[in-house]
């Protein structure tokens, strides 16, 4: 990592020595590459936040999450405990960032196996609402699970934005759920259901 820093670094030093020593032509090349040298990056560093934001490149701030994390990625845009008594919860939030976004149950043991639980007990559908008008819906077609530092649980639904909902709207999101949550909840103990970004990996 260093030593590609360095050389992004005296590239540029290189080529001024050069523009500075030449003359003509071969100096007005130098600097011509020179100003695309330093622009292309310059340029690309200015449109990572509104890429992110999906206002332009949504692409390319897919691709900027890998070196430009911002801090509140991967904050939950909605939660709400799990409930042996509901089978319906309804949330309103808006997406601050492209990709993909997941929708899962994070259990409060943090050092459950999640490898060895049936995944399959419960399942889910996702309606998306913008006002009253209906943008889109999934239902649960597969389960994975997840284990890490901020807990281990299952991903039930992913999405992904601009695709599948516009970013930057305030939406209504309702969450149903199949299956026999009290026997859930009583086989694994407490659990959130969560809305958040994903990997674009």
């Amino acid at each position: 990592m260093i030593i590609i820093a360095l050389i992004l670094i005296l590239i540029p030093v290189a080529l001024i020595i050069a523009s500075i020593k030449s003359k003509g032509k071969a100096r007005k090349i130098l600097l011509s590459i020179l100003i695309i040298i330093i622009l292309i990056p310059v340029t690309f560093i200015l449109l990572i936040k509104p890429a992110q934001q999906g206002k332009i490149l949504p692409r390319w701030g897919k691709i900027s999450f890998l070196f430009s994390e911002p801090k509140d990625l991967w904050y939950p845009l909605a939660e709400d405990l799990l409930d042996k008594n509901k089978k319906e919860y309804s949330f309103t939030f808006t997406h601050k960032y492209v990709g993909n976004h997941d929708i899962e149950i994070l259990f409060s043991d943090k050092s459950m196996d999640v490898g060895r639980i049936d995944k399959n007990d419960i399942r889910l559908t996702v309606t998306f609402y913008e006002s009253t008008k209906l943008l889109f819906s999934k239902a649960t077609s597969y389960v994975s699970w997840f284990k890490g530092l901020r807990g281990n649980g299952f991903t039930y639904i992913r999405y992904s934005l601009p695709e599948d909902l516009p970013i930057n709207k305030e939406l209504n999101a309702k969450i149903e759920i199949t299956g026999n949550v009290e026997k859930f909840i009583n086989k694994y103990g407490s659990a959130k259901i969560i809305i958040k970004k994903g990997s674009d990996l």
